[in-house]
This record gives C-alpha cells, structure tokens and sequence, in this order.
C-alpha cells in the first residue's frame, strides 16, 4: 500500500498523519516535489537524483547566501527580498516558507524591462537542484533538474509537457507527462501497489490509469470542493473502470452534496471521514486571548479591548508594530509583542483561551491552524476570516458587529458554553478519533474484497 499525493500541503498531511494514527505506516509518495518534502516521504524526482549519487546533506540557504554577481546585493525582511545592482532590481528572493527563517526556495532573476527570464530552484540542502528558463513573456519554457554533483538528471519541457530522463547507465527515457513520468518511477522503485489511496483527480488518477498492472483496491479520498456537478473523473472511478475503486470525501458539506448527486448504487461506494487532527493541548477556558498580526488593521480592537476589560488581550507580531498599534500598550489588559520570536508565539498559543481572527492583512504563522491544533476557540468577522475550515458559522461575527463578539466571549465565562463552542468548531472541521478513523477505512477496505 501507498498514499499517493500530488503536492504535499496540508490536506496531504493533514491525510498522511490521519493514516500514521490509525495504524496504517506505509510510506507516501509525492509527485510534485518542491524541495522541501520532508525526510521519509519519497517522490519521482528525490529516487532520479538519489540513483544519480547525489547527497541529501546540508540545510537551506539564507537570504544572503545565494549565488549572486560581485557587486550585486540583496534588500530583503520576513516577506522576501530582492537583488539589486546599483540600485536596478534585478531578481526576486521567494522563501519557501512564511515562518520569518528566510529561507530561500527560488530566485527569479529579471531582464532589463522586469520580466522574469530565469528561474533558480534551491532545496532544503542548500544546493541549486533546478534551473527554470522563461521566455520573453515571462513563461517557464524548460527546467532542468540537477544532483548534488551538477549531472543533469531531468529535464521538463512545459510547453509541450515532457520529460527526459537521463539514467545513470547512460539510457535516455522519454515520457508524453508527468503521470507517464510517475508511472514509470512506481514501477521501477517497486512500491508494492496493491492498494493506493490517493487524492487528486488529475495526476494520480492518470498515473495510476498509466501503471502496467493496476491496484486492486483504489481508495480517493477527495479533498475539494465540486463545482455544481460530480467530477467527471469521479464518475470513472464510481463506474468501474478501475476496479475496486471507493471515495471517500473528509468534508461533510462536500459528501451531503455529492451523494445527493449520484444513483443509489453508485452513493454506496461514497464514505465520508474526517481528519484526524494532531491537537497539543486540552482547552482551557480562561480569559486570555491572542491575535497574531503583521498590521495595526484590526477590526474593532479598541472596541474589544476596552468592551472587555477582564479580558486579557495578547497581540503579537513578527515584524515591529506601527505607533498606532503600539499605543494599545497603554491598556492595563493589553500586552504587545512586536518581533516577537518563534518561542514566545508557541508559549501564547500554550497559554492563551481564545483566538480572534480581526486582522486584515494576511495570515501570519498559520494562525488558524495553530490556534486549532492547541485547542483555542477562534472567533473572527466575516470580512477579516483566514481560515474558514477551522471556525465554525456560530463564531463568525458581521463586520463592525464588536458588541456581538463582546457578548459572545463575555458568555464564555460559563465553561459549558466555552465547551459547547470549541465542539462546533472541531466538528467543523471534521475531526476525528484514531480508533474511528481506523474502523472506518478497514470497513471501506472489505467493502472492496
């Protein structure tokens, strides 16, 4: 058995670790590698460049420690920077992360009118494993994929969507696509692919349509929303034309909608489960609360804060805070952290009851998702929400509705209704026990036989 993903973002870990706490360790294979999987988890292009010596040794690189022409030098803070040459800008630094570590996953170096005409990749061991050429428009044209040792391994053609493969023994392979590409590397690093779950639609499917012997059982947990219809590719797995195939959608919105969609044979081979989250504490339900933001555009705070004056009011930036935020200082019940590091933001979300989603700019630190895993209860106005997968309707405010929100977290001085709430919200999210999870996909599993 293995779990095959596209790309490895949250909801393919959110799986993977869902899999891992109901007892199923078989190892997960990622097809779109962007240099920073992590250790264990295995993809087309990590087996090509291990099979052609390189060494998966060192640590990513910094903001200033990339390749760069003499002379040249580098703006850049907690967002990204740029590389400018007598004060041209002449590339973008990207991080692959928003975590203020700076770590660079690309380079995009400019032509003289600002157009992006060559790409270089870094990986998580700080050696340069891809190299992007664009065209005068700006479009990625080719892509090299290269070891630890410099041999070019791999090469993508994204205009037509090739793929040429050069193997140590000196043999070329050619493949149409990606799915033709995945295929082929299945096969070879002799994965036993008995059984696969997978959760993508496009490239999984395909790849495992391109494999010379299929899986007998064929599990697609899908994690996105349909557009008004059940995807087409959805039917063609619930038709059979691949054989001991089931769904198995984690959104119960989505599953209501879907299965209302299908005949009565075919909405039996739709399940529906959640997710099996990695929670960190029990809830506490005292009066601590914390915002995390990057601006002093916060909606109703003054409100809030002088609204609820045995509130306590923890507000938290990795940048410096504006005079204006700064001035919340003053308040007895107010505590500001501007810069602050890594450790004091995990203390916060250690200490803290309740989090509000107020702010306007973007998200900083998967808020939400922090929030959510260290069991606080998150409150947020419609217009301000960043991650509305983890907060339920019930504690979504209008915007400018601040005597809502004080009304509602003045009532949660009563523990049944603190409680009461953070079940909505992890109900929302589609949370799940171990010993659920594991029964239900066991179930799915026989179904199958």
């Amino acid at each position: 058995m293995i779990n095959l993903f596209f790309n490895y973002n949250q909801k393919s870990q959110d799986l993977e670790r869902s899999l891992k706490q109901a007892g199923y360790q078989h190892p997960s294979v990622v097809i779109q590698d962007n240099g920073f999987l992590p250790e264990g988890v295995e993809s087309p292009l990590r087996y090509f460049l291990r099979l052609a010596g390189s060494e998966f040794i060192g640590r990513p690189r910094y903001f200033n420690e990339i390749d760069l022409p003499k002379f040249w030098e580098i703006k850049a803070d907690s967002q990204g920077g740029e590389v400018l040459d007598h004060g041209q800008k002449r590339a973008n630094i990207r991080y692959w992360k928003n975590n203020n570590l700076r770590q660079v996953s690309q380079v995009e170096w400019l032509d003289k009118s600002g157009q992006v005409r060559v790409i270089d990749h870094y990986n998580q061991w700080g050696w340069k494993y891809a190299v992007t050429s664009c065209n005068k428009n700006g479009r990625q044209a080719i892509t090299g994929y290269f070891a630890s040792n410099g041999q070019e391994v791999l090469i993508h053609n994204h205009l037509t969507g090739d793929y040429t493969y050069n193997s140590p023994d000196g043999k070329i392979y050619n493949f149409k696509n990606i799915d033709q590409l995945t295929a082929y590397y299945l096969e070879e690093a002799d994965f036993d692919l008995d059984e696969v779950i997978f959760n993508s639609l496009g490239s999984c499917l395909f790849t495992l349509i391109q494999l010379k012997k299929k899986p007998s059982h064929n599990i697609l947990f899908w994690q996105e929303s349909n557009q008004g219809s059940v995807p087409e590719n959805m039917l063609y797995l619930l038709k059979d034309n691949l054989p001991g195939s089931s769904v198995i959608i984690q959104d119960r919105d989505e599953y209501k909608k879907i299965t209302g969609q299908l005949n009565g044979q075919m909405a039996k081979k739709v399940n529906y489960l959640g997710i099996v989250y990695p929670f960190k504490r029990e809830s506490q339900a005292g009066k601590r609360s914390l915002i995390l933001t990057n601006s002093d555009n916060i909606e109703c705070l003054k409100q809030l804060v002088e609204g609820l004056p045995d509130w306590h009011f923890d507000i938290a930036a990795v940048t410096e805070m504006s005079s204006r935020l700064m001035s919340f200082g003053h308040y007895e019940n107010a505590t500001l952290y501007p810069v602050a590091r890594k450790k004091d933001v995990a203390r916060l979300l250690e200490e803290d009851d309740l989090y509000l989603d107020i702010n306007y700019a973007n998200e900083i630190l998967q808020a939400g998702r922090q929030a959510f895993e260290n069991r606080l209860l998150i409150l947020a106005f419609k217009d301000t929400l960043h991650s509305p997968e983890y907060v339920a309707t019930e504690n979504i405010f209008a915007a400018g509705d601040a005597a809502g929100m004080i009304t509602a977290i003045k009532e949660l001085s009563d523990y049944k209704e603190y409680a009461r709430l953070l079940s909505l919200q992890e109900d929302h999210a589609g949370s799940e026990t171990a010993e659920h999870f594991q029964e239900a996909l066991s179930n799915v599993l026989m179904r199958q036989n």
